[in-house]
């Protein structure tokens, strides 16, 4: 669904005939209800940050700066700050908040603890609005960087469905979609442990990375940083091979993506783009160093590499 249409709906300015079609739109599926939910609870947010913005500076009107940020490619969020309060009911001071960002764009948060969490496209954070007074737990669905506040007496734990990461202060990235066998978390500065079952497995050092291979989980050293340029709007890749950097292509733009010609695969390269400018960009600068041609099935959301 356009972005900007749902938006649209969200503040009422559709006309009849457009609020019908987006009403039948969300109805059609899970999938669809949970785009709109997330959409609708982003808006929610962002309107409350409004608030808090306003306490400290009049800068511009509720409706100007949603529809602004709305409309850029990193979506900044600043929430739950001490401000907040004064504007959500107590009955939902304890509730959970789940953000979800949609392919191609990606969304930063501050945390009530002051923690700040980056997050890629197609990633889901779940959290509640106020921590427990042992515990700050969140739940991880995707990709996120985080810059962890710290506190002794209450260790922070990033929960996804392959591991839990534990840490007490920490600057760290973790890669868990659900739907993939993928996991990984990459220490910047400080320690993590990384738990399953409330057990610990491996205790990370600075620049040192934890992946899940066939053969189970393996530490290896951080080569570089580009990596991470993700959180600034940049997908850098050194020397992968195509079929790799065409997964991660499928996971920011939630497109699939087939190669048909074995020959190409294998092919590796290295580079950097700005995830704004989309996948087809990304594919035609790759045509100038390989030869290969690809079609888009628009319908069936599927690009075919030959």
């Amino acid at each position: 669904m356009n972005q900007e249409k749902l938006r649209k709906y969200i503040e009422g300015t559709l006309s009849s005939t457009e609020k019908k079609d987006i009403v039948h739109w969300i109805n059609e599926s899970k999938e669809h209800m949970q785009e709109y939910m997330s959409m609708r609870r982003l808006y929610d947010l962002l309107i409350w940050n409004e608030d808090s913005v306003k306490a400290k500076s009049k800068l511009s009107t509720k409706r100007d700066f949603v529809v602004e940020v709305l409309k850029i490619a990193a979506v900044v969020i600043f929430v739950f700050s001490l401000t907040y309060y004064l504007f959500i009911p107590n009955d939902l001071i304890s509730q959970k908040q789940t953000i979800y960002v949609p392919a191609g764009q990606r969304a930063r948060i501050t945390l009530i603890d002051g923690t700040e969490v980056w997050l890629n496209a197609k990633s889901s954070l779940t959290f509640p609005s106020q921590f427990t007074s042992d515990n700050r737990e969140v739940h991880l669905n995707g990709e996120g960087y985080f810059k962890v506040t710290p506190n002794k007496e209450k260790p922070f734990r990033v929960v996804t469905s392959k591991y839990n990461i534990k840490v007490l202060g920490t600057e760290f990235n973790v890669l868990a979609y659900d739907n993939t066998s993928i996991f990984e978390t990459a220490l910047i500065k400080g320690a993590v442990d990384i738990e399953s079952n409330g057990n610990r497995l491996i205790s990370l050092k600075p620049e040192t990375k934890v992946i899940l291979s066939k053969d189970g989980l393996k530490v290896l050293s951080i080569k570089h940083h580009n990596y991470f340029l993700w959180k600034d709007g940049i997908i850098s890749f050194e020397n992968e091979n195509l079929e790799a950097l065409m997964k991660k292509l499928e996971l920011y733009y939630d497109i699939k993506i087939q190669i048909k010609s074995q020959k190409i695969s294998t092919k590796r390269f290295t580079g950097k783009f700005r995830t704004k400018d989309g996948v087809e960009h990304v594919l035609r600068v790759l045509q100038l160093s390989i030869d290969f041609i690809y079609e888009k099935d628009e319908q069936n959301n599927i690009i075919t590499i030959r």
